[in-house]
């Protein structure tokens, strides 16, 4: 059964009959600042646990709705290939 791709709101989610993904893109921690370096001058987010996964936007709300729609695709993305993302801190200790 083909998996399918929803947009709700900025967030993506995946569905198949009978599975979930293990963790979804508000487990993970993101740090978000503001960039006021010459051509930057935007709000910066970035995954904790992902170092790789960063965005930015003109506001933090943007860059916030930016890095969970970014979290979304890669969990997919890793889901889709079979891979085990990697643990949010959070819950790492649970």
């Amino acid at each position: 059964m083909p998996r399918l791709l929803r947009a709700e709101g900025e967030q993506a989610e995946a569905f198949e009959a009978g599975e979930s993904m293990t963790h979804g893109p508000r487990d993970y921690d993101t740090r978000i600042w503001y960039s006021a370096e010459k051509g930057d001058e935007c709000d910066i987010a970035q995954v904790l646990e992902c170092l790789g996964i960063m965005t930015h936007g003109d506001t933090r709300e943007e860059a916030a709705r930016e890095i969970e729609i970014a979290l979304g695709l890669a969990l997919l993305s890793v889901w889709d290939a079979g891979i085990e993302p990697p643990v949010p801190a959070r819950l790492a200790h649970v």
